[in-house]
């Protein structure tokens, strides 16, 4: 994989596994037929991990982030608020992101908080 043709994310992936000394091919998972897939889809819009999970690309949030929101890459140039966790880890996302803000389900939290930080109108 060359950089210059790399998504920004996947080049920052790239780079970090490698100063924490990980070879970046440990971090694709090897399908069926031997091939090897990354664990995640790059889109212009979507991140999509091998899970089902789906989170929403986005350089800066319209209002603060806070404890409950689940951001990934927060503070780097590009970020990512989920939009949909799998059912594997819903139950985490309950418990340990959308307590933390008073709401009860990731539904809650995705009603009240989301369209707040991307900016959009709900």
């Amino acid at each position: 994989m060359t950089p210059t043709v790399l998504d920004p994310i996947l080049a920052r992936m790239e780079a970090q596994a490698t100063l924490v000394g990980m070879d970046f091919e440990d971090c694709l998972y090897v399908g069926t037929d031997g091939q090897k897939f990354p664990r995640w889809k790059l889109e212009p819009r979507w991140i999509t991990f091998e899970c089902g999970c789906r989170a929403e690309r986005c350089r800066d949030f319209k209002v603060p982030v806070q404890r409950c929101d689940p951001v990934i890459f927060l503070g780097l140039p590009e970020q990512a608020v989920y939009d949909q966790p799998c059912h594997k880890h819903e139950a985490f996302v309950n418990t340990h992101r959308a307590r933390y803000g008073g709401y009860v389900t990731w539904q809650q939290w995705k009603i009240a908080r989301r369209h707040l930080l991307l900016g959009v109108s709900a």
